[in-house]
């Protein structure tokens, strides 16, 4: 019973003691930077409006927006959590009407750290490399857009929602939803991410973060949801925990991962994924995030680099 009691409290499962009400945060938002509307600043200061005691801004295949919030959350007296979420190929779950595409958090990263920053680079230019062609199949099939159009909307970052809007706008589709269709199916027909998840687990270990599984519930293997073979798997690749808490998850999902996450003894965390639909950002800190899961995640990371450190002082004295 003692064994089980500890590895919820250091996985930030459940807190030993009561909640800390006073606490919120947001773990999983995303910037002008990638495919949000908000910049960085306005993310910051609405989350010092709301009161969170902490922000991690997740920008999809670059830490530039945390990069750009870290002055202003210092002089607004908020944590800032240096973070990313990078896209990644699993193949072990690629299968009809599916990329194999998903998507690894990464917290509490080194933003100075250079292998960080090459596999940052790796992964937008790959990105784009797909976005462009996927504008060529569009183009094929009779509608004409370019990555050129698609960095006309943000300059920053070839997302899939610019390609969206460029549909709408040069009005071959009526609505987000008809373009979200289209652009899905031709998705399919561009090549897979060359960044596998092992790389993007690496980078991010690399970096001294922790990786953890973004919205599990959003990805299907072998037409269901993820099961313990493929946890297993994701375990033996590195990774550290499960997003349990994302806005998507209802009650069902969120208690099969934590389940899942309680019998691999992964972290867990959760977030809103705030895109600024909406100006206002009605999402930021809605997910049920608790203290004891923001300190299971910084102790993993600072754990990582006492093991880092060691390494290096071992490959010194033995030099």
């Amino acid at each position: 019973m003692f064994v089980k009691w500890l590895a919820r409290r250091w996985n930030g499962l459940r807190a030993a003691e009561p909640h800390d009400y006073t606490f919120r945060c947001e773990l999983h938002a995303h910037s002008t930077y990638s495919d949000g509307s908000a910049t960085p600043r306005q993310l910051v200061e609405r989350a010092v409006a709301l009161g969170l005691s902490a922000l991690a801004i997740t920008d999809h295949d670059t830490a530039c927006g945390a990069r750009v919030a870290m002055p202003y959350a210092r002089g607004l007296g908020i944590e800032l959590i240096p973070a990313i979420e990078f896209t990644a190929r699993w193949d072990s779950c690629r299968q009809a009407g599916w990329s194999g595409d998903v998507d690894v958090l990464g917290y509490f990263v080194d933003l100075d750290d250079a292998s960080l920053q090459v596999a940052e680079a790796a992964a937008t230019g790959d990105i784009a490399a797909r976005m462009a062609e996927c504008c060529i199949s569009l183009t094929k099939a009779g509608y004409p857009v370019t990555l050129d159009e698609v960095y006309a909307l943000n300059p920053r970052y070839a997302g899939m929602r610019f390609l969206r809007e460029l549909l709408v706008r040069k009005g071959y589709v009526s609505s987000e939803v008809e373009a979200g269709r289209l652009v899905h199916e031709h998705w399919l027909r561009v090549r897979p991410c060359a960044l596998t998840l092992a790389q993007q687990i690496r980078a991010i270990h690399g970096a001294g973060g922790v990786a953890i599984l973004a919205h599990p519930g959003y990805i299907r293997c072998d037409g269901e949801l993820l099961q313990a073979r493929h946890v297993a798997e994701l375990v033996a690749l590195g990774l550290d925990g499960l997003e349990v808490y994302h806005r998507s998850h209802d009650e069902a999902m969120r208690a099969h991962f934590l389940a899942l996450a309680e019998q691999f003894g992964l972290l867990v965390s959760g977030g809103s994924d705030e895109h600024g639909w909406s100006p206002d950002l009605p999402l930021l800190g809605t997910a049920p995030v608790t203290r004891e899961m923001v300190e299971a995640l910084r102790a993993r990371h600072r754990q990582r680099l006492m093991i880092s450190e060691r390494a290096q002082m071992q490959q010194r004295e033995e030099g």
